[in-house]
């Protein structure tokens, strides 16, 4: 038997939702649940499009974007991300192999360009991985599009 923290009444254990986060019960039952979180909302403010919340995050972007600590934090990450691909990058690749490389590149940006989806270059195996380190080399690249990039993450797969 557990008490309701919302109507404290005594109920059995099947009374409550199992608690998502960590282990143990709701410490609300199942009707009370129901009543308090699962209402239907009082919102002074309508609820937005899809394109208004797209134009709300691209204000925002832009906003937070042109802050000076911004753009210092966003310089160093780039200045990061620039030297581990330099030192993943072989002396001994070729001319050809680099044009290849830089082949890579062009496309991505001819297939954003062309089907209106952000294409990005990624390294099969990562450059910092959690169990191996890639090379910056062509048969290491692939192109995807930017939401399954995010999706696969700094692993292999």
């Amino acid at each position: 038997m557990k008490q309701c923290n919302a109507c404290n009444i005594n109920k059995d254990e099947s009374e409550y939702h199992k608690r998502s986060d960590r282990a143990g019960l709701r410490s609300v039952c199942k009707p009370c649940y129901r009543v308090v979180y699962k209402a239907p909302s009082t919102r002074k403010t309508p609820l937005l499009t899809a394109e208004q919340r797209k134009e709300n995050k691209k204000l925002s972007l832009k906003k937070h974007r042109s802050k000076p600590e911004s753009k210092v934090k966003n310089a160093a990450r780039q200045s990061i991300r620039r030297a581990i691909k330099e030192n993943a990058t072989p002396k001994w690749l070729t001319a050809e192999q680099l044009e290849w490389m830089r082949l890579y590149y062009q496309t991505a940006s001819m297939f954003t360009e062309a089907t209106g989806q952000n294409f990005e270059v990624d390294h099969i195996e990562p450059l910092r991985g959690k169990d191996i380190c890639g090379l910056h080399v062509p048969w290491n690249l692939q192109l995807m599009v930017d939401s399954a990039n995010r999706q696969k993450g700094n692993r292999r797969e």
